[in-house]
């Protein structure tokens, strides 16, 4: 009997799945009969380590794509609309039921189970699972890279595409995760699809389930074993020199990006009741990236002159145009450079159908980071960007040049709860008021960022201030649309 470890069994595929690449490699042809994704196990045997009393369980489980790519796509039409869900295999497009739909890692997807040596059930367990993960290629003849975006990530309540899949011939893991409890010996585990899923899906069990022998063992469990790894795009660093001239706006029919407000969330009041805190996102539509290069005017200025780079349809660039300033911010949490009159945030209140300024905060300058994938359905939406958080794209002092990207499809999330850029409403009359987010202010003037259209730049809110009578103050968050995440 071989016993084959977890990590051994992955690199096993991973080393059949560079066959491919060697000169004078044949390609089998594709069996006609393949369901569109089958549970498979990397070895029949694995041992897992038992730290503790936990044991994580990783199963070298593995759900690979037939003939085509397994998608999974999720979108609504608007805030005022629930999402909807299909699954896509080649040119078969399959509704989902509202019960396994909607944003985030796929419901109830992996059925896993557990039995001891004597056949008793210790583990049985349905798992969400996202299929956005690292995956690897499971046959000689599946395509070199595969481009899904990484992660399942829902924390955003604005969300308007998600994308999930499996490129064809590739295979993401199942894992089982921590499990207390389990003494040492020797399992029969089973991963399967879960039975909801196989009927939507359209495959068998003999394709759904997959069965692994489980030694568990004394030993220290692994951790930071895997990365995703993520590259840095190597095109999106900046240029080395600035370009020469201020440039001038793009010529007609240059694709722009496209800035979007979304509508604020996060709302809440400090413990004193002073500041209004909230979250904002400004994101891009496309369909081209948000590109922006700033440039150190001498050594030791904490001031640098800004560019937007300008691409054509194929991705060239075609043009520049100076677009402001990025300065340095030495503040504890920032010690980055940050681009100015990206966004502004006001609290307003309506006056004979116009809004009126309550309170500006003080944030203006922004580090862009692609922190949150808004609409990853966009065509030339990018799934994997690199700067996903201030330490990738900020740059530091030493930085001669910086260049700040946020691509299609992603949004930059920032959480006003510093006093200054939260607002302060301790003297602001009880009432009706609106959380307006504005991308872009400066808008249509010189210097300010171009764009494919202005009308959407700006959101609003609807909050209610309100104290009680023991004088404590509130805030009550109206939804928007379906959306009532406060």
């Amino acid at each position: 009997m071989r016993a084959v470890s977890t990590l051994t069994a992955v690199a096993v595929i991973g080393a059949t799945a560079s066959l491919s690449s060697w000169p004078g490699a044949e390609a089998a042809p594709e069996p006609p009969d393949r369901p569109p994704v089958q549970m498979t196990v990397a070895a029949d045997e694995v041992h897992v380590h038992k730290s503790g009393d936990r044991v994580y369980l990783d199963f070298g489980a593995f759900l690979v794509a037939g003939n085509d790519d397994f998608q999974v796509l999720t979108t609504r039409s608007s805030y005022y609309t629930q999402p909807q869900s299909v699954i896509k295999v080649g040119d078969q497009v399959n509704t989902l039921p509202d019960e396994l739909g909607g944003f985030g890692p796929l419901t109830d997807f992996v059925h896993i189970t557990l039995r001891d040596a004597d056949h008793r059930l210790v583990v049985d367990e349905t798992r969400d699972y996202c299929l956005n993960v690292r995956g690897v290629r499971a046959r000689p003849n599946a395509p070199d890279t595969s481009v899904w975006p990484y992660g399942c990530r829902f924390d955003n309540p604005w969300t308007v595409g998600q994308l999930q899949g499996v490129t064809r011939g590739w295979g993401v893991p199942v894992r089982g995760g921590a499990v207390k409890g389990l003494k040492l010996g020797t399992y029969t585990a089973k991963v399967s699809v879960a039975a909801p899923w196989r009927q939507e899906i359209g495959i068998k069990a003999p394709a759904a389930v997959a069965t692994v022998t489980v030694h568990v063992v004394e030993g220290e469990m692994c951790r930071g074993c895997r990365s995703d790894g993520r590259a840095q795009d190597r095109t999106l660093r900046p240029r080395s020199h600035e370009p020469r001239g201020a440039g001038a706006a793009p010529p007609p029919g240059t694709p722009l990006p496209d800035l979007r407000a979304l509508p604020s969330w996060g709302i809440e009041l400090s413990r004193s009741g002073e500041w209004l805190r909230f979250a904002a996102n400004v994101w891009n539509a496309g369909p081209s990236n948000l590109v922006v290069d700033g440039f150190r005017d001498s050594p030791n200025q904490d001031l640098m002159r800004a560019y937007q780079y300008f691409y054509s349809a194929d991705g060239e660039p075609s043009g520049h145009a100076r677009v402001g300033t990025m300065e340095w911010d030495d503040r504890d949490g920032h010690a980055h450079w940050h681009f100015t009159d990206f966004a502004r945030y006001r609290l307003v209140r309506v006056v004979e159908g116009e809004p009126e300024n309550v309170f500006r905060s003080k944030k203006q300058a922004f580090c862009l980071a692609a922190t949150d994938a808004i609409d990853m359905t966009l065509p030339g939406a990018d799934f994997r960007p690199w700067n996903t958080d201030l330490h990738t794209a900020c740059g530091d002092y030493t930085s001669y040049g910086v260049r700040e990207v946020l691509q299609v499809g992603h949004g930059d999330t920032y959480y006003q709860y510093q006093p200054g850029q939260s607002f302060r409403v301790d003297n602001v009359p009880d009432g009706r008021y609106f959380v307006e987010v504005t991308a872009n202010p400066q808008a249509g003037k010189p210097g300010s960022l171009y764009e494919s259209k202005y009308a959407n730049n700006t959101s609003y809110r609807k909050i209610k201030l309100d104290t009680k009578h023991n004088g404590d103050r509130t805030v009550k968050v109206f939804p928007k649309g379906l959306i009532d995440h406060n």
